[in-house]
């Protein structure tokens, strides 16, 4: 889920408890809201998992080549105080 800081207003298990039973990989914006904010909401019902950004390969890329687009610049967004949080449930949900 990359929604430019939406995140915080969409990852809301109060207004759908499908959430509490889902994966969620997200990017988190911090200029728009604390991170601490979704890992409060997600703590009891999800593994977390930070991913900070890193530089990509080629190999990285699951697809072929697509003319005029490229790939390496596509996949690198990287950009201010960025990082993405896996939130995996936890088995006994």
């Amino acid at each position: 889920m990359d929604c430019e800081g939406a995140e915080f207003h969409l990852l809301k298990p109060c207004r759908d408890p499908v959430l509490l039973r889902t994966n969620i990989l997200v990017e988190i914006h911090p200029e728009f809201c604390n991170r601490c904010d979704i890992v409060r909401k997600f703590r009891q019902t999800h593994n977390l998992v930070r991913i900070d950004p890193a530089v990509r390969t080629v190999a990285d890329i699951p697809i072929g080549p697509i003319t005029g687009v490229d790939l390496l610049d596509a996949a690198d967004e990287r950009r201010g105080d960025q990082m993405w949080l896996f939130l995996e449930t936890l088995r006994s949900q």
